[in-house]
């Protein structure tokens, strides 16, 4: 599989894949290198799920599984089945590295709740799911915060000036202007954290999926 798809032969791959669990169906490590290639590179995202699931119920106490299973979750729209398996990682005790990728897809999942429902002219929705954004962001350690989440979060900026345009009017206009100036602080905080980064070494592609 991982030959094939070096190659670019995703079709082939597809077929290796398949193959090999034919030869080791109880492998849970197949079934998420499966998944893994079928959210990433087919685009298949209910496909993908049912490999992440048999994955985590082979092997339920793999965070990386568990991430993924609520990534696709999230893709596919299921924002509460999503939270519900993110809320379940609680309870383990992960790296550091495991942690922001949590807390990143919880902000994910909060952020596209947010513009979905926004696209459903659901404002008010819209606006209670940018509200629970900031609750699952303070409730972040602060030696867990990174860049890349507060990258997230500063580009929330136009989601909550349509709520506000939509939603100025009404009882709600302080909450949201406060919002409003929480993230113009978080925006600012990324540029400049941006700034300060020192540029990263080049290093060989890590390729997790094989």
């Amino acid at each position: 599989a991982w030959v094939a798809f070096k190659s670019g032969n995703y079709v082939l791959a597809q077929s290796a894949y398949e193959a090999s669990l034919e030869l080791e169906p109880e492998s849970p490590h197949v079934h998420f290198w499966y998944g893994g290639f079928l959210l990433r590179y087919m685009n298949a995202v209910d496909d993908a799920l049912a490999q992440f699931e048999k994955a985590w119920a082979l092997d339920q106490k793999s965070s990386h599984v568990a991430l993924e299973v609520a990534r696709c979750q999230m893709y596919a729209g299921r924002y509460d089945k999503a939270e519900i398996v993110l809320n379940s990682l609680a309870t383990l005790k992960d790296t550091p590295a495991i942690a922001r990728k949590q807390h990143d897809l919880h902000i994910q999942l909060y952020t596209r709740r947010a513009d979905h429902l926004l696209a459903q002219k659901d404002y008010r929705g819209a606006f209670d799911a940018m509200v629970g954004m900031r609750e699952a962001f303070q409730q972040i350690p602060s030696t867990e915060i990174d860049l890349r989440i507060r990258q997230r979060l500063a580009k929330t900026m136009p989601t909550i000036h349509s709520c506000k345009h939509f939603l100025g009017d009404s009882e709600l206009r302080d909450d949201i202007e406060s919002l409003e100036s929480w993230l113009s602080v978080i925006a600012n905080q990324a540029i400049d954290a941006a700034l300060l980064k020192p540029p990263s070494p080049s290093s060989p592609t890590t390729v997790l999926w094989r």
